[in-house]
């Protein structure tokens, strides 16, 4: 009798000790899931981050806020040039963007790639300043540009860089 009472209790051990493993890995898992979860977290809030200034060798550092149409003709004065938005509607940025045109951002300071495939808001306006009649085209991302560029004809065939609104500048097509 006394040995059936200590095998019993041994087994009680061993399912209690069993489960207790069970329990701690549990846990285990759980922590490592939320870890990984926190870290993917953390790095598509930074890849996600539309920044808030651009830079433009020869001329400096340039904002790039431009949640309303306010913000669109604050942005050209940073280049002297004052723009009137003629339209504005929602686009969705292409998933494969033309690397001549983004060529013609990076001049700008800006870069379209990561925003493939994303609504924006495109703005048309009208410039004057000391170039003559000119257009101006901007598309925001989360109140930010994120593409402009400027035309004489008002059509996308003469696209030029921001760099042509610089005096000192060499303009680049």
């Amino acid at each position: 009798m006394f040995f059936s009472f200590v095998r019993i209790n041994k087994e009680e051990r061993r399912k209690k000790h069993s489960e207790n493993h069970r329990k701690i890995r549990y846990h285990l898992v759980a922590a490592a899931f939320a870890v990984v979860f926190a870290a993917l977290a953390v790095v598509f809030c930074v890849l996600s981050a539309v920044p808030e200034k651009a830079y433009i060798e020869g001329f400096g550092e340039y904002s790039l806020q431009a949640e309303d149409r306010r913000g669109v003709e604050e942005f050209f004065l940073q280049f002297g040039v004052k723009a009137r938005v003629l339209s504005e509607r929602q686009i969705k940025i292409p998933e494969d963007i033309p690397e001549e045109y983004n060529n013609l951002q990076l001049s700008s300071g800006l870069d379209l790639r990561g925003y493939g495939g994303l609504e924006a808001c495109q703005y048309i306006c009208e410039l004057s300043g000391d170039e003559g009649r000119m257009w101006g085209v901007v598309s925001a991302y989360k109140g930010r540009v994120v593409a402009a560029h400027i035309t004489e004809s008002g059509g996308d065939a003469d696209a030029q860089s921001l760099l042509a609104l610089i005096p000192s500048a060499d303009t680049v097509s």
